[in-house]
């Protein structure tokens, strides 16, 4: 995994000020801390930010808006947003292209400030929304419990250019300058699928929609905690517009034109080469995450008539359980981790005119992405 690596350079400039505002906390016995400048600078750009590798559709991952919050082992001392439209920076906004320049010095930074917490997400989403209204002293654990929404990660176009990335670093005074080495992840995993194939007694079959299932709406940023599980089961509700599907590309994929399959019984994207999906991860009761394939116009092979093949009427479910790498090990979603289906491929026994009936595994191929590459398997 490569690394975001940013470098603090302490520089002695105390000051001492009468009265706290808001980016400052007391310390001990009500005594205000001292301040001192801290110059950040970003040595990787590209490290750990970037969406890599053929199966990846789209523009690469980019540090966007965002804050840098200078914290003390408990509490949020100072509070820098980080802005891709200033010209210029300040002790309290950085114009993101000096971080990704030369550098830039923050004054005014409370010197019992012991780690920089790094969140960067897109200036419109819910989540900035949330980290705005935030303030010095607020509680380092509140901060981390922040919720992302899924709505917020990627984008309908299917890039990844919305994805939030977030870090934490502490500060090592024992060097002058002092200075701190952030991770920086995508908060999100990103799921990959290359084809769907029939076998075994498919003879043809259309995809009339993808759509992901059984997966935690939101999570804090900090990838520990998830809520809002969506979990459907009936058949009625894997349609556009229904419940969390309202923009196609981001949690599903729906044709009005289904997706016929060619003579090799093979469907692939229409433009692209992957359909793709962004999900949160959470360490705490981490969920499998699901796949509901809807086919329609199933056909199977009819061996006492080869001429005239099994018509399944109405909608068919390919019911996906979970992923698992080569060696049969179930994955459990990590933020920055892709997880690359390169081929769904299913029999008869895999499809059923419900959804989360006849659910199967699918093997995966972890890969990086800077972010991290998995091949994997379903589970069916």
């Amino acid at each position: 995994m490569k690394l975001n690596k940013w470098t603090l350079g302490m520089m002695a400039s105390i000051m001492l000020f009468s009265a706290c505002n808001k980016e400052e906390n007391l310390g001990i016995d009500g005594i205000s801390p001292e301040k001192t400048s801290v110059k950040i600078r970003l040595t990787s750009p590209d490290a750990g930010s970037k969406a890599e590798g053929s199966s990846i559709n789209g523009d690469p991952i980019q540090l966007s808006d965002g804050y840098l919050f200078f914290a003390s082992d408990n509490l949020v001392t100072k509070i820098v947003e980080i802005s891709g439209t200033a010209s210029s920076s300040d002790d309290n906004t950085v114009a993101l292209s000096d971080l990704q320049g030369a550098g830039v010095t923050i004054g005014n930074v409370p010197d019992n400030s012991t780690q920089v917490i790094l969140v960067s997400c897109a200036p419109t989403s819910n989540l900035s929304t949330a980290l705005a209204g935030l303030s010095a002293s607020t509680p380092v654990d509140v901060l981390n419990k922040v919720t992302a929404n899924t709505a917020d990660m990627g984008a309908a176009d299917g890039t990844a250019k919305n994805v939030a990335l977030y870090g934490k670093g502490t500060i090592d005074t024992t060097n002058d300058p002092a200075e701190v080495e952030i991770k920086v992840y995508a908060m999100a995993s990103r799921i990959e699928i290359g084809k769907i194939t029939g076998t075994g007694d498919i003879e043809s079959f259309e995809v009339a929609g993808i759509y992901m299932n059984n997966f935690y709406q939101k999570a804090s940023i900090d990838g520990t905690t998830g809520s809002d599980l969506i979990y459907y089961s009936q058949d009625n509700q894997f349609e556009e517009g229904k419940g969390v599907f309202t923009t196609n590309g981001i949690l599903f994929d729906a044709y009005s034109t289904p997706l016929v399959a060619d003579p090799s019984k093979v469907v692939e994207p229409v433009s692209g080469d992957v359909w793709n999906y962004f999900l949160l991860p959470a360490t705490a009761n981490a969920q499998a995450p699901h796949i509901i394939v809807v086919l329609e116009n199933v056909k199977l092979k009819n061996a006492s008539d080869p001429s005239s093949p099994i018509v399944l009427t109405g909608q068919q479910y390919l019911s996906v359980k979970g992923l698992k790498l080569a060696n049969n090990t179930e994955v459990v979603l990590q933020k920055g981790y892709v997880y690359h289906i390169n081929n769904l491929s299913f029999s008869e026994e895999n499809v059923d005119d419900e959804p989360e009936v006849e659910p199967f595994s699918v093997e995966v191929t972890v890969e990086l992405q800077d972010w991290e590459f998995a091949s994997v398997n379903v589970i069916w």
